[in-house]
């Protein structure tokens, strides 16, 4: 989730700080991605999947309907390598796969 500016990896000893070592060196298997819809559609909510090129590579976290904004925007934990601004993606509701894309964070109509 971007947060590791919060953790001093030269402490020794504390829970949890083998596997942000192996992370550190290995990567990140997956990260958080803002996105929006395409169009108009039903908007997108947590556990829906997401597609690139007919490849699950993630699933929603969090979405709603943007009033400011007039489309559907939201959140989703995605394969780190699919991760880039501007990829487009499908977001699998209902059974149907509605496109979208990747944004910068963050989602807000800038005046």
């Amino acid at each position: 989730a971007g947060l590791g500016f919060f953790v001093d990896l030269t402490k020794p000893n504390f829970i949890g700080r083998d596997i942000l070592l192996k992370t550190k060196e290995n990567g990140l298997r997956e990260k958080l991605v803002p996105f929006k819809m395409q169009g108009k559609g039903p908007p997108p909510r947590p556990h829906y999947s997401v597609f690139e090129n007919g490849e699950r590579i993630g699933e929603v976290t969090s979405g709603t309907q943007s009033p400011s904004l007039n489309w559907g925007v939201g959140m989703a934990y995605i394969k780190a390598s699919h991760a880039r601004i501007g990829a487009k993606i499908e977001i699998e509701i209902r059974g149907q796969k509605f496109p979208a894309t990747i944004e910068k964070k963050p989602l807000y109509k800038k005046s």
